[in-house]
């Protein structure tokens, strides 16, 4: 978790008075981590995942469903959008996840495949790939246009071959904020352009990011100091927890 230099006014804040706002849609369950402290959470979408279907897409995606191999996601708009072109084709795929989010998503897209793993981060889902009996055809990594690339750069300091194959793109969905938050949580890059658009950053509003990247391309757009919080992990859940641990630390 890291913090930019700047002033931090200890209130001893209650949990029930930090009302916080989400660039995106925060999954239910990790939800109920900020409902149970009474936290209220607003979300206006700052993106939109919208799945690629173009003929290339379509037959590379289905020549990879014959296969036996081990399918890589990250994301539930990856899961969706394959799910899509797929239309409900069963698939002899192994499946290996990035946090319950995208786990499941994948249950629900794919019930009847073996899952693998669900990996809390990264770093775990790279070490499940390296201890896995890769399938004969191989490891196929599902993404977006936007996506971190820690996984295949992780994988190609462990020598382990990954193909990456783009099923979708985040575009901007720009929208003017009202009202004071004393939070606000960005969950990609994209996010934080499309906030700008219409936007300053608040004095005395603290920015959650999920990655360092996501803090660095924030940080580069004040135009005046601000608190950024950095999940320690780039899951929801890490995000939600740095929530808690920043008004315990402050409170």
């Amino acid at each position: 978790m890291a913090c930019s230099t700047t002033r931090v006014v200890k209130m001893g804040i209650d949990y029930g008075e930090v009302q916080l706002l989400s660039t995106a849609g925060i999954a239910p369950h990790n939800a109920a981590m900020l409902q149970d402290k009474n936290i209220r959470l607003e979300t206006i979408e700052m993106t939109a995942a919208v799945p690629l279907v173009n003929n290339y897409l379509v037959q590379l995606v289905h020549q990879r469903a014959a296969l036996p191999l081990l399918a890589v996601f990250t994301s539930p708009d990856a899961v969706r959008a394959v799910a899509n072109i797929l239309n409900g084709q069963a698939v002899p795929w192994q499946i290996a996840t990035l946090d319950k989010t995208t786990h499941y998503a994948v249950q629900d897209a794919f019930p009847d495949n073996d899952r693998l793993l669900v990996a809390p981060a990264e770093a775990e889902l790279v070490q499940g790939l390296e201890q896995a009996a890769v399938p004969d055809g191989g490891i196929v990594y599902y993404c977006g246009n936007k996506y971190s690339d820690r996984v295949p750069a992780l994988c190609r300091e462990k020598g382990i071959s990954l193909e990456e194959v783009m099923v979708y793109q985040v575009l901007i969905k720009a929208a003017p904020v009202t009202g004071y938050y004393n939070g606000i949580l960005f969950l990609n890059e994209s996010a934080v352009d499309s906030f700008f658009v219409f936007n300053e950053f608040p004095n005395n509003t603290v920015a959650f990011c999920l990655t360092e990247r996501i803090a660095a391309v924030l940080s580069s757009r004040l135009s005046q100091p601000a608190v950024i919080v950095q999940a320690a992990e780039p899951t929801e859940a890490s995000l939600l927890e740095s929530v808690l641990a920043y008004y315990d630390r402050i409170g």
